[in-house]
C-alpha cells in the first residue's frame, strides 16, 4: 500500500512539475500549488527508490541542469539495485564517476548478474568496456549473448569486427550480429560490416550486401527496412559473380532473365546461368533446362533440356509430381 501511495505521489510531482515549466505567467499558477521538487525530493530522502530515480531524471531536465546532484539520486537509486539508474550511469554519466563510483557499481550489478538477471549481465559488460577491461567485458557479454539477449550478441559482433580485445574475425562477428536479431542495431553494424568488406573486395560480403539490394533482406535474415536497390545489387553480384562467385552468377542470371533492374536479356541470362550450373547450383541447372524446353535463346531441344533437369534434380532440385 505505501509503494502504491509513493508511485502516485510521484506521478503527481512529476506532472505538476512539468505543468509549472509549460506556464508563461505566474497569475495562472495556483496559489497553493506544492513545489513538485520538494515534493519528489521528501520521499527520495525516505528511500524512495523510485522517487530518487525520477528525481535524478529531473535534475537533469529542468534549467540549469544539475548533472552532480542528478548523478547522485542516479547513485542512491543504484544503491538499492535499480538496474536503469545502473545503467545510465554507466552510459551517460560517466565522465561524472570517481573510481569508488566504479567500485560500488561492479559490486552492485555483481549481485543481480549473480542472480541470473541478463540485463545485469550485460551492464557489467558496458561497465568493463567502459574501463577498457575488454577481456571481462567480453565474459559477460557472451554470458548475456548465449542467454539470447540481443544487445550483448551485437557488442560482441562489433569487438570480433573491430578487433577489440580479441582477434578481428569477421566471421565470428558476422554470427554474433546474426544471432542479435534481423532488426536494430545488429541489422545495421552487420549491414556496414558487408559494405567495408565488399569495398575491400571479399567476395561472399559483396554477394550478402547484393542480396541485401536485391531483396530487402540478408542471406540469413529478412528486414522490410532495408530499402530495395535493384542498380547496387546488379553491381555488386556482378562483382562477385566475375570472380567465380557461383550464387551471385545466379542470382545475376535471374536479374537478366527477368528484366530486373536491366534490361531483359536472355543471352546474357544464359551466360550466367550456365557458369552457376558448371559449379553445381541446382536451380541454376533447372533454369538451364527450362531455357532449352523453352526454346528461349537456344533452339529447342528436349533432350538437352532433360539432361539439365535430371543435374538439378541430383542436386537437390525438387521434382515436379506427376
Amino acid at each position: 500500500m505505501k509503494l502504491l501511495l509513493a508511485c502516485f505521489l510521484i506521478a503527481i510531482a512529476i506532472f505538476l512539475f512539468r505543468l509549472m515549466r509549460r506556464s508563461t505567467a505566474k497569475e495562472y499558477a495556483p496559489v497553493d500549488t506544492p513545489d513538485p521538487i520538494q515534493a519528489i525530493t521528501q520521499l527520495a530522502e525516505e528511500g524512495n527508490v523510485q522517487a530518487q530515480y525520477e528525481l535524478a531524471g529531473l535534475c537533469c531536465n529542468k534549467e540549469p541542469k544539475d548533472y552532480r546532484k542528478a548523478v547522485h539520486w542516479y547513485m542512491k537509486a543504484a544503491e538499492q539495485g535499480h538496474l536503469d539508474a545502473q545503467y545510465l550511469l554507466i552510459k551517460e554519466y560517466s565522465s561524472f564517476l570517481t573510481n569508488q563510483d566504479y567500485e560500488q557499481l561492479k559490486q552492485w550489478l555483481h549481485v543481480k548478474a549473480e542472480e541470473g538477471i541478463v540485463q545485469a549481465k550485460f551492464y557489467l559488460g558496458e561497465l568493463y568496456f567502459q574501463l577498457s577491461d575488454y577481456e571481462q567485458a567480453l565474459y559477460w557479454y557472451r554470458l548475456a549473448g548465449n542467454q539470447g539477449y540481443g544487445p550483448a550478441m551485437c557488442r560482441l559482433g562489433q569487438m570480433y569486427e573491430n578487433g577489440t580485445g580479441v582477434a578481428q574475425d569477421y566471421k565470428q562477428a558476422e554470427e554474433w550480429f546474426i544471432k542479435g536479431g534481423p532488426y536494430g542495431d545488429a541489422q545495421w553494424h552487420l549491414l556496414t560490416m558487408y559494405e567495408h568488406m565488399a569495398n575491400e573486395g571479399d567476395i561472399e560480403a559483396q554477394y550478402k550486401l547484393g542480396f541485401q539490394y536485391r531483396y530487402g533482406g540478408s542471406v540469413d535474415q529478412w528486414d522490410p527496412s532495408f530499402g530495395i536497390d535493384y542498380k547496387q545489387a546488379l553491381s555488386l553480384f556482378r562483382k562477385s559473380a566475375e570472380q567465380g562467385h557461383a550464387d551471385a552468377q545466379f542470382q545475376l542470371a535471374q536479374m537478366y532473365n527477368d528484366g530486373v533492374g536491366v534490361t531483359q536479356n536472355d543471352v546474357l541470362a544464359i551466360y550466367w546461368y550456365r557458369k552457376a550450373a558448371e559449379q553445381g547450383i541446382a536451380s541454376a541447372q533447372f533454369c538451364l533446362g527450362t531455357k532449352y524446353k523453352l526454346g528461349q535463346g537456344f533452339q529447342q531441344d528436349d533432350t538437352l533440356a532433360q539432361e539439365w533437369f535430371e543435374k538439378a534434380y541430383s542436386n537437390g532440385y525438387p521434382r515436379e509430381e506427376s
